[in-house]
């Protein structure tokens, strides 16, 4: 708790006082708190620290000095006990009034009950687009209760939503253009007050003291924000816990307490305006003396979240994430894909729903103009949600951006309502003195990214070029190092299917959220009109990161003789095996896994569930088929050409509506790019076709 004066003046000093208090008359302010300590302490109680001094607090039995002393920028005197005794407390424990250290004080302190009681009243919050979400309601009893939205009517109880958003949320980002200074008070009375009174830009969060969240704080990011504290203990551990969420995230934070009253609104209606609010000294720097301790959290006051997700199951939201890949593999025009889907809401491939946003782009390799924008074309997004972030500027000089601008990037998504960033790549991103390859370095970079992301809510994409260490673990494979894809929370990898170039495939190499996603195979194709390609997706694939990676290392004699005894095993159990009962046999024969898989692609059989979420994949193999032949059926186009050019488009059917596989318009959404006849053909079970009737 800050002790200082509740009502320094500006200009010279000339104290009055009392005749009895004489020996008073010739000392300053801060000379008199430190001579009545010395005379209460018998001459031994004072010693200096650093640019003030410390002393063993009068307000209480204190055995360990516990009081700090030093003269203020704003006021005379400003004391800070470690044990959070009051300021009326120390300053009568110390034999003197607040008129002994300042003769600017009015004659009678304004407290609590000159401002109005607080009466019944309700404070509707709203979302960023204005809508109401919800409100606070303040009973004649003065109690409060929360109320949420719910079509046109209100209901009794509160909402995530509410609780995750800032009061006046709508004023809050219109005042982002004028760069104003943001006032966190502890209540919504107190930030109206501030509204009102003064016309500053005030808020607050539903709940009080200590319902504080980092979705409140995302919203500060690079402004200046002062922290009113309210005049209690709850009000000062919920003004540091506000300022610590800030620290790093806000341009600059500061915290200050009414100079009369409890709260702002007592402090406004004694007649004081928001520069006769009193700064509280730096509560870390004030601590040091005391030494370094641990801030704890107990898990009972933590309220459990759901997880959100930007793709649900394979991309976070509010979480670093990487994607490897060799240089030409199309790792960028993927990540161009994933912006298109974001900035227009557009179902992810596997058909999972997608929300609206902007998407920030870092990109080092490609051109804006000739190529970053026509793929954005050609993959369908909105150009108008997708921001790139060129240069810093400083004055009238510009420079490269990195991955130490933190705060540029940061004000960046929260002015666009970012929901993906992208950086492509990494390498080109990292600060001059920054060591790639070594973990330290990486570390404490990405850990300004990840809590970047944590408080924006923002996605954050990694784009990496593979290494040249070839085998081992594809979580190795990334470039730099290995804390880079341990900071994320999922890492993909983009490769060449070994057995069909003209065929990519995202492979998951780490998911620390969800279980490990299924590997999504697509193709590069020509986008009519232009000179650049887009993504086209067919369906899942049964090759992993380790797979990709590793390549086809099985010789000529053994590749046949692998042939032989998988052709065997087909014509053993009918042509149509379970793929686990497949690798157990491999296992007993002394073949891999990942050489049975070679196996079965080189004899042309297919592979595909045996029904919904959960099922077993199965083999199926056709004796007839000439061997070699794609899983694929023959409709789809050859792999000779580098790109696969698109069928001829019949009259008003778009080319994101035609199924990847068979060509032909599909009436329904596609399923990761497949019609439902593609994606479920018969002898599968599917949600979309009619149950069988049941047998009298």
């Amino acid at each position: 708790m800050t002790l200082s004066n509740p009502a320094v003046g500006t200009g010279n000093l000339h104290l009055e006082v009392d005749p009895e208090h004489d020996h008073l008359e010739r000392l300053a302010p801060l000379d008199r708190v430190l001579d009545a300590l010395e005379r209460q302490a018998g001459g031994a109680g004072v010693r200096c620290s650093g640019s003030g001094w410390v002393a063993r607090c009068p307000a209480h039995d204190d055995h360990d000095p516990s009081l700090s002393i030093r003269e203020g920028d704003e006021q005379p005197v400003v004391l800070y006990c470690h044990a959070g005794c009051t300021s009326d407390a120390v300053v009568d424990a110390l034999g003197l009034s607040w008129s002994d250290l300042s003769e600017d004080r009015p004659a009678s302190v304004p407290t609590a009950s000159q401002a109005p009681a607080a009466g019944p009243a309700h404070y509707v919050y709203r979302d960023g687009d204005g809508r109401e979400i919800g409100k606070v309601v303040r009973g004649p009893d003065k109690r409060f209760h929360q109320q949420r939205k719910v079509g046109e009517h209100w209901e009794s109880g509160g909402s995530a939503e509410l609780n995750h958003t800032p009061y006046r949320l709508p004023e809050l980002l219109a005042s982002a253009e004028s760069d104003a200074v943001v006032y966190v008070v502890e209540g919504e009375r107190d930030a109206d007050t501030a509204i009102e009174r003064w016309g500053v830009v005030a808020t607050c969060n539903a709940g009080g003291a200590g319902k504080w969240r980092p979705e409140h704080a995302r919203h500060m990011a690079g402004r200046s924000v002062i922290v009113v504290q309210d005049r209690d203990d709850p009000g000062r551990q919920h003004a540091a816990a506000v300022a610590d969420s800030l620290r790093g995230l806000a341009r600059d934070v500061s915290v200050v307490e009414p100079r009369a009253g409890k709260d702002l609104t007592d402090h406004a209606h004694a007649g004081y305006g928001p520069e006769d609010l009193v700064r509280v000294p730096n509560q870390a720097a004030a601590s040091a003396e005391a030494g370094p301790a641990p801030v704890t959290v107990s898990l009972a006051d933590v309220a459990p979240e759901r997880l959100a997700w930007l793709w649900p199951g394979r991309l976070p939201a509010g979480k670093l994430v990487t994607l490897d890949g060799d240089p030409s593999v199309g790792k960028s025009t993927l990540a161009v894909t994933l912006a298109a889907h974001v900035s227009t809401g557009r179902p992810w491939p596997d058909g999972a729903p997608c929300e609206t946003g902007a998407v920030v782009i870092l990109s080092a390799e490609d051109g804006l103009a000739d190529t970053i924008r026509p793929r954005l074309d050609a993959a369908g997004g909105d150009p108008a949600r997708v921001h790139a972030i060129t240069a810093i500027r400083t004055g009238e000089r510009e420079r490269a951006v990195t991955l130490a601008d933190v705060a540029a990037i940061r004000d960046t998504i929260h002015r666009v309502r970012a929901r993906l960033l992208i950086v492509d790549v990494l390498m080109a991103y990292m600060p001059g003195k920054v060591d790639a390859h070594k973990d330290q370095d990486v570390r404490t970079v990405l850990h300004q990214v990840a809590a970047l992301a944590e408080a924006t809510g923002c996605t954050v994409i990694l784009l990496r070029h593979l290494n040249k260490s070839a085998g081992g673990s594809p979580m190795y494979r990334g470039g730099g190092s290995i804390g880079i894809v341990g900071a994320a929370r999922a890492g993909y990898v983009v490769a060449l299917d070994p057995d069909d170039p003209e065929v990519r495939v995202l492979a998951c190499i780490k998911s620390n959220l969800a279980q490990m996603p299924d590997s999504l195979a697509y193709r590069l194709e020509s986008a009519p009109g232009t000179d650049v390609a887009r993504v086209a997706w067919s369906g899942t694939s049964e090759r992993g990161a380790a797979d990709l990676l590793r390549g086809d290392r099985d010789g000529g004699d053994e590749r046949r003789e692998i042939d032989r005894w998988l052709e065997d095993l087909f014509i053993e159990r009918g042509g149509a095996l379970a793929a686990n009962d497949a690798y157990r046999a491999a296992e007993g024969a002394g073949y891999s896994r990942d050489q049975v898989k070679r196996a079965k692609v080189r004899l042309g059989a297919k592979a595909r569930k045996s029904g919904g979420a959960g099922e077993p994949w199965m083999w199926c193999w056709d004796p007839g088929e000439p061997k070699g032949a794609k899983s694929a059926p023959s409709e789809t186009p050859p792999p000779s050409p580098p790109l696969v050019l698109p069928s001829p488009e019949p009259s008003g059917v778009a080319e994101s509506e035609r199924c990847t596989r068979c060509r032909q318009p599909s009436p329904h959404p596609l399923i990761l790019g497949l019609c439902r006849s593609c994606a479920y053909p018969p002898g599968t079970d599917s949600p979309h076709r009619p149950a069988e009737p049941a047998d009298d």
